[in-house]
């Protein structure tokens, strides 16, 4: 764990008061945030037990850190009620995943931004966090129980430490209260409530009430990284659709568009024939539209597959579609669903649309030379050896010596199945 990816272990800055809120979203889907009515910590009576007025105003704190699962936003919220409810000047929420690097985070509000000099120097020293801050060293050896810097070692103690000289003393901090809630080795997850050196230390209704909230972050934390996951494992296949050189559309057996990749787009903003009107797919006669809509629900219902060519205004090649329903959802909810909704692909190909290939890729992917990727990009492409030779600048008979050594290379015999080995090879997704 390196300083800088813990900010500072847990770290902070300047003092300002805190509004009291709960986080929401708008009628556009923004994050907003609400005030809630969260019982500060001063005004409780500090006694080690969980008062119903602490219970009360813990339920409400607990409902906040559950946004977090679904809204990732919601966390800046969970912390500044947080810091609200213990009475602190800031809070740190630090989350490092060694083993899915892209989910590590870490969020610090209360204080202004650690000043640049001493982060610069913490990377420069890369001082290993563990061994230098003890608090992190005790709440590795102590996951999911709550402590005080007091609980760690003597305060004098702890003032001598490189952490707070050099680090938290500058930044402003002098109290900390904090849990390490994860049991997973390559994960540290920590939650760190902060004041500075005006305000009293923490005490033991804190720490209990800290305690009470820890198996909540727990399994906020757990929803939270698993719909990061399954979010970035559908944003990859998402981007793998759109990369490809043809239209995929995915819809309901109603017509409404769930996604249209890169091609399919260009194919609709050519207003030709086919489109998107409101969020349904249509044809843009009544007779294809009609016969659209009855593909589709007839897929929905029974399966299998519909093709069909629909006519261009434009006099242009028709369009062809082919319609296949996607496999079912898993899962017990999906065997109990009042209703089957199955989702249906529709794949959309205008045959004017000319191949393009990367010669680079083609060359590296048959062991050409560079004059021979961009023959074979052109010929894939549906140029005559005529047209390759006038874009080359060259004459046919060097041509045709180029095409030969592809076929020796492809082992390819005609002319068209050097095409189709392009097109089944990677290349044909370049």
């Amino acid at each position: 764990m390196s300083a800088d990816a813990a900010r500072g272990g847990w770290a902070g800055g300047s003092s300002h008061d805190h509004p009291r809120f709960s986080s929401t979203t708008d009628a556009h889907g923004r994050h907003r945030c609400r005030k809630f009515g969260i019982a500060n910590a001063s005004n409780r009576a500090h006694v080690p037990m969980i008062t119903p007025e602490m219970s009360a105003s813990l339920r409400e704190l607990i409902g906040i850190l559950y946004e977090t699962a679904s809204n990732p936003e919601s966390w800046r919220c969970f912390l500044d009620a947080a810091t609200h409810y213990f009475g602190a000047q800031g809070a740190n929420l630090l989350h490092l995943d060694s083993a899915h690097p892209a989910l590590s985070a870490s969020l610090l509000t209360g204080f202004d931004p650690v000043s640049a000099d001493v982060q610069q120097r913490y990377r420069q020293q890369q001082v290993p966090l563990p061994g230098e801050d003890p608090r992190i060293a005790y709440s590795l050896k102590f996951p999911n129980m709550p402590f005080r810097c007091a609980d760690v070692m003597p305060v004098e103690k702890f003032h001598a430490t490189r952490v707070y000289r050099e680090f938290l003393q500058p930044s402003g901090i002098e109290h900390s209260l904090m849990v390490q809630y994860s049991d997973v080795p390559e994960v540290f997850a920590g939650l760190a409530l902060l004041r500075g050196p005006a305000q009293a230390q923490f005490n033991d209704a804190d720490v209990a009430a800290l305690g009470a909230l820890v198996p909540h972050l727990r399994r906020a934390t757990a929803m939270r990284q698993r719909l990061d996951l399954l979010e970035r494992q559908a944003q990859g296949g998402l981007q793998v659709l759109d990369a490809l050189p043809i239209g995929i559309v995915i819809v309901h057996p109603c017509g409404r568009v769930e996604f249209a990749n890169a091609a399919a787009n260009t194919i609709f903003a050519l207003n030709d024939g086919i489109g998107v009107v409101g969020d349904r797919l249509a044809g843009r006669r009544r007779r294809d539209a009609d016969g659209i809509s009855v593909a589709l629900r007839r897929v929905g219902c029974d399966g299998g597959h519909q093709a069909m060519r629909l006519e261009r205004p434009s006099g242009g090649t028709d369009f062809q579609l082919l319609i296949t329903r996607l496999g079912e959802p898993e899962g017990m909810l999906a065997t109990h669903r009042f209703q089957s909704q199955p989702r249906l692909t529709v794949i959309l190909c205008n045959p004017d649309d000319r191949i393009e290939t990367n010669p680079q890729v083609l060359q590296r992917l048959f062991g050409l030379t560079a004059t021979e990727g961009r023959v074979l990009a052109r010929i894939t492409a549906g140029r005559s050896p005529d047209e390759v030779a006038a874009d080359l600048g060259v004459g046919i008979v060097t041509v045709r010596s180029h095409l030969s050594a592809l076929f020796a290379k492809t082992g390819a015999n005609r002319q068209s199945e050097l095409v189709r080995k392009v097109l089944r090879s990677p290349a044909g997704l370049s």
